[in-house]
C-alpha cells in the first residue's frame, strides 16, 4: 500500500543579515503552509542545507546559532510550526562557544 508524504522544498538566496535570513525562511515556510485549495498542506518543510548565512565557510561563525536542546522549538512562527516533522535544514551552529559543523 503506497502512501504520501506532503512536502515543501524551499530554496532561497541567504545574505549577510541573518535576521533577513530567518525572516525570508519564515515567510516561505508560512506561504507552503498555506497551499492552494486541492493541494494536501506538508507534513514535512525542506530548507536548504545553508539558509541563515552565506555559502560560504568564512560566514559560518558569524552565523553561528545554538544548538536547540531535545524537544525546544526551533524559533516562533512557521519555523516552530513547521508540519509535522518540523523544518529541515542546516545552518552553522555553535555549542558553548564551540563552533560545530552543520
Amino acid at each position: 500500500m503506497a502512501t504520501t508524504l506532503p512536502l515543501a522544498l524551499v530554496q532561497l538566496q541567504p545574505g549577510e543579515n541573518a535576521l533577513s535570513n530567518r525572516s525570508a525562511a519564515e515567510a516561505w515556510l508560512e506561504r507552503a503552509l498555506d497551499p492552494p485549495p486541492g493541494t494536501p498542506r506538508p507534513k514535512w518543510l525542506m530548507l536548504p542545507e545553508i539558509w541563515n548565512a552565506p555559502y560560504a565557510a568564512e560566514c559560518f561563525a558569524d552565523h553561528a546559532e545554538p544548538v536547540p536542546r531535545a524537544r525546544q522549538p526551533v524559533g516562533r512562527g512557521a519555523l516552530a510550526l513547521a508540519g509535522d516533522g518540523g523544518p529541515v535544514g542546516a545552518a552553522p551552529s555553535r555549542q558553548r562557544e564551540r563552533r560545530l559543523d552543520s
